[in-house]
């Protein structure tokens, strides 16, 4: 109350109502929640943040500009989580950030995401920009996305950048068929068998002749011929009609394998489907291999089992190669129904004793699984 002298009238006067915080105080105090909350909370909670960033315009994408330029991040969790082909769960808030920001129109968002592929030090970031950046502009940023992620590949890697950049680079190299992602994708290619099962299927984009010798390349690598050595189910998924493939495979089975591996490498052999991965980055989409590209495969497996029958000597060893004989034959007769892409409701059985889940099942929406 305030009094103007003694016969005057007392009135109130307000203090003000609260004034509402800006987009940029709002997206601070979320920060300083979503590192201890639960995890189920977690998500729903950057669904709403990232609601009112969107709301807010031009003003929401400054406060994500700023984020993003000052190196923030808040980690989520390990990995990432995919429903029905759209990411739900990301590791960290920079990536929830970049994959919704995919989903805004407007020039001003696709600048924010060149901005990003221009600066972030995080190749797996700098995939999802390219990846984005092609959808809204195809084309227009080939250049740049090919020297940024040579860039990338040839400099250290933070600590938790999330990935060693192997999907990234074969899944441009395929995209765009850059020859130029080669060197950087061959070396990345000789870490680990995943790897090499990537780049081996990301040439298949390129000219006979330049796949050919890179194939050559890589199987000339003792690392590679090393970590190919411990993993049957690895070499499961090259691809047979390559003869460089079929040759250099047989010679890893004949004087690089143990009677073990010998027997898993032939368990399931005719299930494992190619062409996987691309797409696993973001750039580009997830492929699988027409009926008649499905059929050349197969053929390739049958030769390439004829190749290995004199290494074949014990009876398991004999009555495994006779299996994959018979199970890559009706694959042959049946190749649209090999497989294990299951869509829409009912009941998926997984029968048999093989390795047969794989990174290439997908279950939408299923009644039921049952495994036998």
């Amino acid at each position: 109350m305030v009094a103007a002298g003694e016969n005057a009238v007392s009135a109130p006067v307000s203090e003000g109502a609260p004034q509402p915080k800006s987009v940029a105080e709002f997206f601070h105090e979320a920060l300083g929640t979503l590192a201890d909350m639960e995890l189920n909370k977690r998500q729903k909670a950057i669904e709403t943040l990232v609601k009112q960033l969107r709301a807010a315009g031009p003003e929401g994408l400054q406060v994500m500009r700023d984020f993003f330029h000052a190196g923030q991040d808040v980690k989520l969790q390990n990995g990432y989580l995919m429903v029905n082909g759209r990411v739900t769960q990301t590791p960290s808030l920079r990536s929830s950030l970049l994959f919704a920001l995919g989903e805004w129109d407007g020039k001003e968002a696709l600048d924010l995401t060149h901005e990003i592929l221009q600066t972030t030090p995080r190749i797996f970031e700098a995939s999802m920009a390219i990846s984005q950046l092609e959808k809204k502009a195809p084309g227009v940023y080939r250049e740049e996305a090919i020297r940024t992620l040579q860039q990338l590949a040839a400099a250290p890697q933070e600590k938790d950048a999330g990935t060693d950049g192997g999907k990234a680079l074969f899944d441009a190299m395929k995209y765009f068929k850059a020859s130029e992602l080669m060197p950087a994708a061959e070396a990345t290619a000789a870490k680990n068998p995943w790897s090499t099962v990537q780049f081996a299927q990301a040439l298949d984009a390129m000219p006979s002749d330049v796949r050919t010798a890179a194939l050559q390349r890589l199987f000339a690598n003792e690392n590679v011929v090393k970590n190919l050595s411990t993993n049957p189910w690895m070499l499961q998924g090259l691809n047979y009609s390559e003869p460089v493939v079929a040759q250099n495979v047989a010679q890893i089975f004949a004087g690089n394998t143990d009677k073990k591996f010998r027997e898993n490498f032939l368990t399931g052999f005719s299930t494992q489907q190619r062409q996987v991965y691309y797409g696993a980055s973001g750039i580009g989409s997830t492929q699988t291999p027409s009926a008649a590209e499905r059929v050349t495969q197969l053929q390739g497996k049958l030769s390439f089992l004829d190749q290995i029958a004199p290494e074949c000597t014990t009876p398991v060893l004999q009555e495994r190669l006779e299996d994959a004989r018979a199970d890559v034959q009706k694959a042959i007769a049946n190749p649209e129904g090999n497989g294990l892409t299951k869509q829409g409701s009912g009941t998926l059985i997984l029968n048999g004793n093989s390795n047969a889940y794989s990174g290439s099942t997908t279950i939408s929406a299923p009644g039921s699984i049952q495994v036998k």
